[in-house]
């Protein structure tokens, strides 16, 4: 539910759509991005990045897969 201060979500909708598609979105973050960087006293641009295997989905298949010491070979669970 939108707050009462806002227009009616059609309208918010629009102006989110519209300047997604035409970029402003995109630009509007990465300026703020680097404003806050800057705060902190770190570079503009990020130099690293870090990658959670738990965060990062590999495949659309689900369950756990693995290796099984027990059985000797490859092991598969429904989940």
């Amino acid at each position: 539910m939108m707050p009462l201060d806002l227009p009616c979500w059609q309208t918010a909708y629009y102006y989110y759509r519209k300047w997604r598609r035409d970029g402003c979105w995109e630009m509007l973050h990465d300026c703020l991005s680097k404003q806050v960087r800057g705060r902190h006293g770190k570079a503009a641009s990020p130099s690293v990045g870090i990658l959670d295997s738990q965060s990062v989905k590999t495949v659309q298949q689900g369950g756990e897969r693995g290796y099984d010491a027990g059985e000797g070979a490859q092991a598969a669970s429904d989940g």
